[in-house]
């Protein structure tokens, strides 16, 4: 299947049109998210819904899924994570644009008076990127109750200090 979200395209004559892409881009082409993968493998599936609403507002209604290899902070093992995300976005040109932006919609920047499609399924990958990576409790190799018992307690010394002070 061709990379169909390989090039920067006019959001506004697809909205215009009611084009919509569909395909599969290489995890490893996307730096920002291969970046934080155990190996830059596999691919994330995207369908990308060019449109205009009632108002005449140009968007893209969006859909991204790919399953992710990545490293548990806790155990240092690997583990799997899926983006499964629906969005709404609204192309724009500056930050002012942006902020008058109505409900439900988001901005995406135009580069140049172009959308950058790459970049948007990979933002919207990297948005859902856990904020610190690692397994459920359950199905970690350490178990977070075994910290909780070695784990040194600072306020221990002085305890055992005031029962001196006061025996």
């Amino acid at each position: 299947m061709t990379d169909v979200f390989s090039r920067a395209l006019d959001p506004f004559k697809h909205a215009r049109d009611g084009i919509c892409l569909e395909g599969t881009i290489p995890l490893a082409k996307l730096p920002r998210v291969a970046a934080e993968l155990l190996e830059p493998m596999g691919d994330a599936f995207a369908k990308l819904q060019f449109a205009v609403d009632q108002d005449g507002k140009a968007y893209i209604e969006g859909r991204v899924k790919a399953s992710l290899a990545l490293t548990c902070q806790r155990c240092l093992q690997p583990f799997d994570w899926s983006v499964d995300s629906v969005f709404k976005v609204s192309p724009v040109k500056n930050t002012e644009e942006a902020e008058k932006l109505p409900a439900p919609y988001e901005p995406v920047m135009l580069q140049e008076g172009y959308v950058d499609l790459r970049r948007l399924i990979e933002d919207e990958i990297v948005l859902n990127l856990p904020m610190v990576a690692h397994h459920e409790p359950e199905e970690c190799a350490v178990q977070m109750g075994d910290y909780e018992e070695r784990k040194p307690k600072p306020f221990a010394a002085l305890a055992s200090l005031k029962k001196k002070i006061t025996d």
